[in-house]
């Protein structure tokens, strides 16, 4: 039987890859365009709803920091007037006095400055207010007046939302003071970013809670005269036996309350701080010493009066930069004057009314010396050509000056090295024994800045004599038995030396010696370079570097020749030379070489007619002599024999 199977393939469907038709694209374009309208629309009037309520939290912090600026001092400030924020006195309309009050700001969010107006009879003690006005009922007609009379001079203030009248006794409103803030804009078109009032430039400001419009955008914030009695005067204040109120600061000391008592005399003022207050005094007797040069600082201290203190110098004792701080009574400076005793003299003023106290001292600021001496105390004085060195440290104003006191030895001195140090050698002969030696250094600019040191010395029979004394030949070598003229000799390691001369038949030589520290000659020479087969005459020898060495000298012809030449620290010297330039072919004696710089030599020898000549070549660390004169100079035009070289400094 025949079976059928039919295969069915099921296809899979395509995921649906469409995107957006047209339509709903445009839809899309349509929302956002719509919502980027109401952002736009919405965005700025919330970003500036912001900004005035920030201006309106620093007006408010401002505010909060004079108040607290009054209950702590019993005054308020005076406005900045220069831009420094400072208060400064008699100024009753500026910028707010922001380092004064402690704040970090001065300027609106907007980056305006805040502007500050003060009542001018604030600025003295509140406690004038707390006195003059602590009977309620006189309270407002006290201060119409006080404010009418503070007009009159132009520091008193008004708020008005009108024509901004000047302000005058019927018009004047209580304020001791109010701050104002311009806003982002210049509203009006007028006097600046300030609009109304605000801007009017007198004693005029508009009222605080002034509406908002299109042409007017300030802040304006105020506390009157009532809010600041309330908030710094507690009680009823003096109730004497009279009906009215004793005025405790009254100049004329005028017996208001009628007991027979005023001022300070009458029990009502018994709390007022003029009358509670002890008399001012300087506390500080004596100041802490300091070393020269020093740092200072100290703190001078006072009592009794009414805080806060005003500090101030009447005599500084002439250092450069002695203050006093006039707040803290801290003094500073740099002890820039010699060891010694200077008058400092300090005032004190406080602040009690009506009458201020002051007080003053003369006190005593002494400066010390540091500096000391150091070296070698003790010493054993075994050779004429001995040494010592000695230095002085600490604070100087000059030099150091050396003296030396040797207890009766002959033969000894203390020569200076440098602006603070010395070497004490010999300039003549000595018995021998033991002595004391007193070494001092004294500062040129201060003589009261000096220091000494003790020194015990042993001088034995070695060490007795005069340095540079000649007792006679001590060895003697003939290291050339045949020639040996004009020669020349070099230092070239330990005891090792070189000779450069002239030999036989005018031939330049170049031997090595040996000599001992005792002076004594090895009985040969090391050894020996005929560096020139031809002449050789007036050699002279310099270090190049290393174990490389040169020899100007009169070749063949009275030519000039340079050539170099190694030699060992043992004394070996190679077989040939390294290199050899002609620096001068026409005419040449008594050539002397002097190094300048690392690689560059100077030669100075009579040359053509006799004229004094110098010449500039180059050496490199190999002894490789560059064929190229590098300068000529001649330096005398006339006659010039036997020149010789020394280095004054630099070039």
């Amino acid at each position: 039987m025949n079976a059928e199977w039919t295969l069915k393939l099921r296809h899979r469907r395509k995921p649906d890859t469409r995107g957006f038709t047209l339509i709903e694209m445009a839809v899309v374009i349509v929302i956002a365009g719509i919502l980027i309208s109401i952002a736009a629309g919405v965005l700025p009037s919330l970003i500036a709803s912001a900004k005035i309520k920030q201006a309106k939290a620093l007006l408010e912090r401002a505010d909060n920091a004079l108040q607290g600026y009054a209950l702590a001092r019993h005054r308020l400030p005076y406005a900045d007037g220069d831009g420094d924020g400072a208060e400064d006195a008699g100024v009753f309309i500026g910028a707010l006095p922001y380092q004064t009050l402690g704040l970090p700001f001065q300027n609106d969010v907007w980056g305006n400055p805040i502007k500050y107006a003060v009542y001018g009879g604030g600025t003295v003690s509140t406690a004038d207010l707390c006195q003059t006005f602590a009977d309620t009922d006189a309270f407002c007609a006290e201060i119409s007046n006080a404010i009418a009379s503070a007009f009159d001079a132009g520091i008193g203030h008004i708020l008005n939302d009108g024509t901004c009248p000047a302000p005058t006794s019927t018009n004047a409103s209580n304020q001791a003071y109010l701050l104002a803030s311009p806003g982002l804009k210049d509203m009006d078109g007028a006097a600046g970013k300030y609009d109304g009032c605000n801007g009017a430039g007198g004693a005029t400001f508009s009222l605080p809670d002034a509406v908002l419009t299109d042409t007017y955008d300030d802040l304006v914030r105020a506390l009157s005269l009532v809010e600041l009695n309330l908030d710094n005067c507690t009680g009823s204040g003096p109730s004497g036996g009279g009906t009215a109120t004793e005025v405790c600061d009254d100049a004329a000391a005028a017996d208001e309350d009628g007991d027979g008592l005023s001022n300070c005399n009458d029990p009502d003022c018994a709390s007022f701080p003029a009358c509670s207050a002890a008399s001012l005094s300087i506390t500080t007797s004596t100041l802490p010493s300091g070393t020269l040069g020093s740092s200072y600082m100290t703190t001078v201290g006072a009592s009794g009066g009414s805080t806060p203190y005003t500090w101030s110098l009447s005599a500084g004792g002439g250092f450069t930069d002695l203050g006093i701080n006039s707040g803290t009574g801290t003094l500073t400076g740099t002890l820039d004057q010699c060891p010694g005793d200077y008058t400092i003299g300090v005032q004190v003023q406080d602040t009690t009314t009506p009458t201020v106290q002051s007080d003053a001292a003369t006190l005593t600021l002494t400066v010390t010396s540091d500096l000391a001496l150091s070296g070698s105390t003790t010493l054993n004085w075994s050779s004429p050509t001995q040494q010592e060195s000695y230095s002085a440290s600490g604070a100087r104003l000059g030099d150091i000056s050396w003296t030396l006191s040797t207890g009766g030895a002959t033969g000894f001195e203390a020569v200076s090295t440098g602006s603070a140090s010395c070497v004490i050698r010999k300039n003549g002969s000595t018995t021998p024994g033991n002595y004391v030696f007193t070494l001092s250094g004294t500062d040129d600019t201060c003589a009261t800045n000096s220091a000494s040191l003790t020194i015990n010395v042993y001088v034995p029979a070695s060490g007795g004599a005069a340095p540079g004394l000649i007792s006679g030949v001590v060895d003697s070598l003939e290291f050339d038995a045949t020639g040996g003229a004009n020669p020349d000799i070099l230092h070239i390691a330990g005891d090792v030396y070189a000779i450069a001369s002239t030999g036989s038949g005018d031939d330049g030589y170049l031997y090595t010696v040996q000599i001992g520290s005792d002076g004594q000659i090895s009985a040969a020479p090391i050894d020996v370079l005929e560096f020139d087969h031809n002449n050789g005459v007036d050699p002279d020898l310099i270090h190049v570097g290393g174990n490389v060495y040169a020899i100007a000298y009169t070749g063949r012809w009275n030519h000039g020749l340079l050539t170099t030449v190694t030699i060992a620290d043992d004394g070996q010297i190679a077989n040939s030379t390294i290199d050899t330039l002609e620096f001068d072919n026409n005419h040449c004696y008594e050539p002397d070489i002097i190094p300048i710089s690392a690689d560059i030599f100077a030669i100075s020898y009579t040359g053509p007619d006799n004229d004094g000549f110098i010449q500039t070549v180059q050496i490199d660390s190999s002894g490789q002599i560059s064929n190229t004169i590098i300068d000529t100079l001649e330096f005398d035009t006339a006659q010039a024999y036997e020149a010789d070289w020394i280095h004054i400094a630099g070039d």
